[in-house]
């Protein structure tokens, strides 16, 4: 509609987690043993002043110092009965990263916010983190399902072309989604280190990658060509992030049952280029 003010919009911006001391958010600790999520660490002091529908997540991993591959968890309760509403957020902290996820998150008035996370090292570090949250007055979820993470690498699915700039086999990232999903994003990872960069010299491989519905051999896609990169910015490191660490949120629906299924092609000519992928649905 052209013209005017629509009725859409969001109000009530509550900022959770930030620190003005150090200028960014909350540190939330890693466990010192591999793969293992530290303690929950509130993030909401004081508790939510408004209802909310819709929550900006930023994760810093500037502090990250040996873990590659960390996990996020946020989470709602009581101290000591937390409940993640989030699982797995990963992201790769190869070159301090960091990122901002806008998702929506139906939270009442008064709800705690926690956050706990995982690296891939033996080292306790700080990933900081702070929401900030919204309301526009529709609910669109409440809590997510994370599909193709692996706790033993800290990483999605690997999907792997088969040459360049050629899609490789779809792979499967669910086999059957447990809830009616509303939308979801995608995080893009290393953690296979595979993505062939130029060990000799800054560079940067390109990745399509298709989002599927279907049996296997009956494939249709739903989401073509999502678009990534992964950026080396030093000499002598053949491994690098991807960018965007994560997708935006795609609001489209998938039934509960839903087989889901990915596939990609690279800019880069090894015939095993890969991608690792999660994914994230939000539940109707």
């Amino acid at each position: 509609m052209a013209g005017g003010i629509t009725s859409w919009g969001l109000a009530n911006p509550q900022a959770v987690g930030f620190s003005t001391t150090v200028s960014s958010g909350t540190a939330v600790p890693t466990a010192a043993t591999a793969f293992t999520k530290g303690a929950w660490t509130q993030l909401s002091s004081p508790l939510l002043l408004f209802d909310a529908t819709w929550c900006q997540i930023n994760i810093c991993c500037t502090s990250i110092v040996f873990s590659g591959e960390i996990a996020v968890d946020i989470g709602v309760g009581p101290s000591g009965s937390q409940t993640a509403i989030i699982n797995n957020i990963q992201m790769s902290c190869n070159l301090s990263q960091n990122a901002s996820l806008f998702l929506p998150l139906a939270l009442p008035i008064n709800t705690r916010l926690w956050a706990r996370a995982a690296g891939n090292s033996n080292h306790a570090e700080n990933v900081r983190i702070g929401l900030t949250v919204f309301d526009d007055g529709e609910d669109l979820g409440s809590a997510w399902d994370t599909y193709g993470f692996n706790a033993a690498t800290n990483g999605g699915v690997s999907v792997v072309t088969t040459g360049s700039n050629t899609k490789g086999s779809f792979v499967e990232i669910a086999n059957s989604t447990v809830a009616d999903i509303n939308g979801f994003f995608l995080s893009f990872d290393n953690s296979s280190g595979s993505d062939n960069q130029p060990g000799s010299a800054f560079g940067a491989v390109t990745f399509l990658l298709d989002i599927a519905l279907g049996a296997a051999a009956s494939e249709i896609v739903v989401l073509p060509n999502v678009f990534a990169t992964s950026i080396s910015y030093q000499v002598g490191f053949a491994n690098g992030d991807f960018w965007p660490q994560f997708t935006q949120f795609f609001p489209m629906q998938i039934p509960a049952g839903s087989r889901i299924s990915a596939r990609c092609q690279s800019s880069a000519g090894a015939t095993a280029d890969t991608i690792g992928l999660t994914f994230y649905g939000c539940r109707l």
